[in-house]
């Protein structure tokens, strides 16, 4: 029994009782050393046992958290043999990373869906408890893939439990998981417990130990030994004295037991045949093992030496000698030396005992960071190539070396260290070197906010490297690569439209490490926006250039960078990106014509530069949907999200989905938008990515404002507002409009858009202008539309697109009364939410004229469109209008009419499993695409069932759920119901 810790016991008794009724959970255990985090993953390991879970149990180690998916490695030890069971992608990237088999670098989420499904399979036979302590010590690559799996946890019947330190510990992060604090025992639980462990010990000692330990349970224990034995610390802090006083009774061993304990814990596997034998070499036997068991120190079982809490594991490597240490360390790296798959392990005993520089040990630390690239390990490849270059005697190695650990530290995400190894490099002749260094320096403005300097950097170091390329056609340069800051003419707006597609400069928002391709399809973040010859290295800084301008706005440089790649040899990259990005500019500008022009000039030369990367094909996605063209955006996105699916290529698929749910919302289907914009900010969340998941909440907030519903639309605005980039800030916005619309405040919407109209971020704004005109018109004042129908008529003629066009005949019908605009808007083929308003409008107006007939004809139509989104403020508009026609009928026959669609019972996560269901997938495969668990797959089938009234995915097929695209016919009108 724990005493105090009732409700904490009865927290973790709730998870692995729901685990055995078939619902996973997950719980993260916080607090300081000695607190009792081990103890309560102790009691949770006996009461699961005994209920015949499955328990799987790891722990952090300080000295492996640089070794990729060493953590992982230890947790899943006793589960290797399912690994067969897994889909080939997952079990080629679970054993790649975990060392069992060569292969590419494996993508990081291929990794975590791999744990993910890994878990559901050993819960078929029964529940599984995972069971992790001293997690903030685990390796960052087997913290993010176990994270990412407990995200996704959910029906399998899984319990996940961490036990993480804080404060002194390194910060792991468990966003979306639940968390539980533990708190210091009440006085009356401590004394209790010390009564227990201490009867014999004199009420004024008994005092003392109760108030240095302040509640602390192990501190009250060990605090009493202190008393006992006589040890004392001076050290400030409960968990301070804790180590101390394991210490004292480390030092009170036999020497060959501290020798033992020392290599113990200088090697942390835990492996008893390892840690013997090693310890041989220090003259100490497996008798010597004897004193520290019967002292509680540590245990063997099972051929594994365990200590009996982390501190102690500390206090023995602590405060042993530096030649101790060095010593044991040798001692274990002889142990691995004749064990090829123990080849890092040696490496980084043979640094831990080296003091001085030794370039045979950093060679083997440099082998040791290549194999971690091979496993997707980028910060253990930064941590390698650090201790490598502090190990290396010539200069020359020792700067190659930081700028490889710079590198890997850059594209791991923690830009300030590899800010700090930066800033030992000095001055190199080699011209790799320098180009690397140059893309780093950007990168880490860009991180900083300082993106102008971001692209200066680039730049300089294309002209500098083209001229050492050798004789080029070159261009006048003077002032381009010190651009100065200037935006020119043209503005600054609207740039950030290349931070969506293409990922922010200075964040990790593909899977590649450097260097390499990634498993996702990706090609590192410094291969850029635009895929093409990539003969010269000038030509690739040329199109990171282009980006970083464009990311900062000045349109001014990205002319300048764009007319010098037109006459450089391997430019045309550079070049079809910075027309593109001029084009975008000259829309938010309302140089229309020009826009356009340039913008479709790039988008029909862009197939000519292969290959493209999935990031390339995402920004032309994006392209098309910024010319009008759904239909080919809409396309694209379909092929790019099953790729992206298929290869695991979580880093792309956010950016993906962004596009994909734009354009079904634009086709219509609503639900599906819905799905994709709930899958996408999750998995937004999971590959880091605020700029993308700013976007979908922006779109998730604009379909919450058609359903009216007010408190998800301004949860959902929240974040890109105060990410403030554009477009998301923009369509967040709109939004805001489009709710205040459906709800009759024309007043507040128009007086947002024109602020967004007049301000310095209108990108994205175009499109929406025949939402401001609407609501100038219901508020009466079509003077201030005047503009905005005269910008967009001018937008929907450059684009001759008919559903644009459809809309500027509406603003032109709004403002002149015309009923030819009307009926020519509704000729022709448009969005059918759009097509819908303009019914409704065009009612509303044939009421008023008193041609009743002809309006409710209009307005009923409206109103059944409406009812099949569950628009219900736009269909209640329209049933207003109809009784405002006389029609007394038009309530009940509106509430008649509302007759569920089956599909909206369906969360939006069955309705993405129940439309690939009915394509004749299995849950494995759904459950690959999704990156959910095939036994969760089978939870959202076993509820979707009975809400469509089906029995069988054969039933399913039958309901047409797997259409990707609804036909629509050339009166806006879906040629099947329901819209999805």
């Amino acid at each position: 029994m724990l005493r105090g810790r009732d409700e904490e016991t009865a927290r973790i008794d709730a998870v692995l009782a729901a685990a055995r009724s078939g619902r996973s959970g997950a719980l993260v255990l916080r607090g300081e050393a000695g607190i009792g985090k081990s103890a309560l993953l102790d009691h949770a390991e006996r009461t699961a046992a005994d209920a015949g879970t499955r328990v799987l149990r790891g722990a952090g180690v300080e000295s492996e958290s640089d070794l990729p998916y060493a953590g992982l490695h230890l947790l899943l030890g006793r589960a290797i043999e399912h690994v067969d069971a897994l889909p080939a992608p997952q079990a080629r990237a679970l054993r790649g990373a975990l060392g069992l088999a060569d292969s590419a670098a494996p993508s990081r989420f291929l990794v975590g869906l791999a744990v993910l499904t890994l878990l559901a399979e050993l819960s078929a036979s029964g529940p599984v408890l995972c069971l992790v302590d001293d997690a903030h010590w685990l390796d960052r690559e087997s913290a993010e893939a176990l994270l990412f799996a407990t995200r996704r946890l959910e029906a399998e019947g899984v319990a996940v439990i961490l036990a993480v330190r804080e404060p002194h510990a390194p910060l792991l992060s468990t966003p979306h998981i639940d968390e539980l604090r533990l708190r210091r025992l009440r006085r009356a639980d401590a004394e209790t417990l010390l009564r227990e462990h201490a009867a014999d010990l004199p009420r004024q000692v008994r005092g003392q130990v109760l108030a240095e330990a302040a509640g602390n349970p192990l501190a009250l224990l060990t605090l009493t030994s202190v008393q006992r034995d006589g040890y004392s610390s001076t050290r400030l802090g409960v968990p301070g004295r804790i180590q101390d006083t394991f210490a004292d009774q480390v030092a009170a061993l036999p020497e060959g037991t501290r020798a033992l304990l020392l290599v113990a814990a200088a090697d942390d596997s835990a492996d008893a045949a390892t840690v013997l034998r090693a310890a041989r070499e220090l003259d100490a036997h497996p008798d010597d093992l004897g004193p520290a068991e019967r002292r509680g120190l540590l245990r063997v079982a099972e051929n594994r030496v365990e200590f009996a809490h982390p501190l102690i594991r500390a206090a023995a490597y602590e405060h042993a000698s530096s030649g101790d240490r060095a010593a044991a360390h040798r001692a274990l790296a002889g142990v691995y030396a004749d064990r090829p798959e123990t080849a890092d392990r040696r490496a980084w005993h043979l640094a831990a005992a080296t003091p001085t520089t030794d370039e045979e040990v950093a060679a083997l630390l440099e082998s040791a960071a290549e194999r971690a690239r091979a496993r997707g390990g980028l910060s253990a490849i930064a941590t390698a190539y650090e201790r490598a270059a502090a190990l290396s005697p010539d200069p020359a190695d020792r700067r190659r070396r930081t700028i490889a650990a710079a590198e890997a530290a850059a594209y791991a995400g923690d830009p300030g260290r590899a800010a700090d190894l930066l800033g030992g490099v000095t001055g190199t002749d080699d011209a790799r070197q320098r180009v690397t260094v140059a893309r780093l320096h950007s990168m880490l403005a860009a991180a900083e906010g300082r993106a102008d300097t971001s692209y200066r950097v680039l730049f300089a170091a294309a002209v500098e490297t083209e001229a050492e390329e050798g004789p080029q056609v070159t261009a006048e340069t003077h002032g381009a690569a010190e651009p100065a800051g200037t935006t020119g003419a043209t503005g600054a707006t609207g740039a950030t439209g290349a931070t969506g597609a293409t990922g922010t400069v200075g964040t990790a928002d593909t899977d590649g490490t450097p260097g390499s391709s990634g498993a996702d399809g990706t090609r590192g973040a410094h291969e850029g926006a635009v895929g093409a010859s990539r003969s010269a290295e000038s030509g690739k800084l040329l199109l990171e250039a282009v980006r970083a301008a464009w990311v900062a706005n000045d349109f001014d440089c990205v002319a300048r960078i764009g007319d010098h790649a037109a006459r450089h040899p391997a430019g045309a990259p550079a070049h079809t990106l910075a027309r593109a990005a001029l084009a975008t500019n000259q829309l938010d500008q309302g140089h229309t014509a020009e826009g356009v022009a340039a913008l479709r000039a790039s988008l029909d030369g862009h197939d000519a530069l292969a290959p493209l990367t999935l990031n390339d094909r995402v920004l032309y996605a994006r392209l098309h949907l910024i010319a009008g063209d759904f239909d080919a955006a809409h396309r694209a996105a379909v092929d790019l999200e099953a790729e992206c699916r298929a290869q695991g290529a979580l880093a792309v698929l956010p950016q993906v989905q962004v596009v994909l749910a734009r354009t079904q919302f634009f086709l219509g289907r609503h639900r599906d938008a819905r799905a994709t914009v709930e899958d996408g900010l999750r998995t937004a969340a999971d590959s880091c990515q605020p700029t993308s998941r700013a976007e979908l909440a922006a779109l998730g907030a604009e379909i919450a404002a058609v359903r009216g519903d007010a408190e998800q639309c301004r949860t959902l605005v929240a974040e890109p507002l105060e990410l403030g980039v554009a477009p998301a800030s923009v369509h967040a916005a709109v939004a805001l409009s489009l709710l205040d619309l459906g709800q009759g405040r024309p007043e507040e919407a128009l007086v947002r858009l024109e602020s967004v109209v007049e301000g310095t971020r209108p990108m994205g704004i175009v499109g929406n202008l025949p939402l401001l005109v609407e609501a100038a018109f219901r508020l009466g004042r079509t003077d201030r539309a005047t503009d905005a129908a005269a910008r967009y008529t001018a937008w929907a003629t450059a684009v001759d697109r008919p559903w644009a066009r459809s809309l500027a005949l509406r603003c032109r019908a709004l403002l002149d009364g015309s009923e030819d605009a009307y009926r020519a808007a509704l000729a022709l083929e448009a969005s059918p939410f759009d097509q819908a308003r303009t019914r409704l409008l065009f009612g509303a107006w044939l009421r008023r004229a008193r041609r009743t007939t002809e309006a409710r004809e209009q307005l009923h139509l409206a109103a059944d469109a409406f009812r099949r989104w569950g628009a219900r403020p736009w269909e209640d508009r329209a049933g207003a209008e109809l009784r405002a026609t006389g029609e007394t009928r038009a309530t009940d026959t509106l509430a008649r009419d509302r007759s569920e669609d089956p599909l909206d019972r369906l969360t939006p996560q069955e309705l993405q499993v129940v439309r690939l269901a009915a394509t004749g997938l299995t849950n494995r495969d759904i459950g690959a695409q999704l990156f959910l668990s095939p036994r969760t797959v089978g939870h959202h089938l076993y509820k979707a069932y009975p809400k469509l009234g089906v029995a069988s995915r054969a039933e399913l097929g039958a309901l047409g759920l797997h259409r990707d695209r609804e036909r629509r016919r050339p009166d806006g009108e879906t040629a099947e119901a329901p819209v999805g």
